[in-house]
């Protein structure tokens, strides 16, 4: 989880607008860090969570047929997480 939390600080920090992931573990730190950054006005990037196991190209496809609504969640910031897959499209995951 350690590594898990320098990458989110690494992101936030060099205000990265997303973390693009499988991993669920980083759900409970962009709510609890997200939602912090954004209270002190600080950056909080995008996490983006790819819950299938695709390939590269498969992902590229995604992105490029999402960019719309990521590039929303990205300026809006109404979101602090998106769910990105072949079925269900990019869906918000909290608040």
């Amino acid at each position: 989880m350690l590594l898990d939390e320098n990458i989110w600080e690494f992101a936030s920090a060099h205000q990265f607008a997303a973390i693009v992931t499988r991993d669920t573990d980083f759900f409970e730190i962009q709510k609890r860090r997200g939602e912090s950054a954004i209270l002190e006005g600080g950056h909080t990037p995008l996490l983006v969570f790819v819950p299938e196991n695709i390939s590269a190209d498969a992902l590229v496809a995604l992105f490029a047929e999402h960019t719309r609504d990521i590039r929303g969640y990205v300026d809006g910031r109404d979101h602090l997480a998106c769910s990105l897959g072949k079925e269900s499209g990019c869906q918000p995951l909290f608040l």
